[in-house]
């Protein structure tokens, strides 16, 4: 878990930075500061507690961690049946003893969970930065056209690399396309 706080002065920047050292839990702390921008503290807290519980029943955390008169709140969507089974686990990793419970806003419209495991994870398959540039730029080009506006050895002269390093990012991109595609229609 990555914390940023930004402290009103310089020497609450170094209070935060004590207290944090303080805490076996928090892993690294950094101040950071560039020309033009208020210093900030930047942390880095062990996975566990609440957050190891949410992953380890694949629930989800959404929004933001309300710290409240030393309670805190996390706003999840749990799957149907683990509710138990994360509140077992947030006390078990809790390295204090931790109060836990669990309650369902009224104003919540519930899904259930087949619908949301039905909709994929993200919109659109993750490319490495040089497949994206490669395809976009043999979109562009008319690589993918009938007949092709511009073929391997021109694009590859055009992108600056070798006709196997273009090949091989084209078809990279395209298996994570077609497989991203496939996948959503269950194939």
């Amino acid at each position: 878990m990555t914390l940023q706080l930004f402290p009103s002065s310089s020497r609450a920047i170094g209070e935060a930075v004590e207290l944090a050292h303080s805490y076996k839990d928090v892993k690294s702390t950094k101040v950071l500061r560039g020309p033009g921008l208020q210093p900030f503290v930047f942390m880095v807290k062990r996975n566990y507690g609440v957050l190891r519980a949410l992953s380890d029943t694949r629930s989800l955390k959404v929004g933001p961690v309300i710290v409240s008169r030393g309670v805190k709140y996390f706003y999840v969507l749990v799957p149907k049946g683990v509710e138990g089974r994360l509140v077992e686990l947030v006390r078990a990793y809790s390295p204090v003893d931790a109060e836990v419970s669990i309650s369902r806003p009224s104003n919540v419209r519930l899904v259930e969970l087949p619908l949301i495991r039905s909709t994929p994870a993200r919109p659109y398959p993750e490319l490495t930065e040089c497949e994206l540039r490669v395809l976009r730029e043999a979109y562009r080009a008319g690589y993918f056209r009938w007949p092709r506006a511009v073929d391997l050895e021109k694009l590859a002269r055009r992108l600056g690399l070798s006709k196997a390093t273009v090949l091989e990012h084209i078809r990279k991109a395209e298996r994570k396309i077609l497989k991203h595609y496939l996948s959503y229609y269950g194939c």
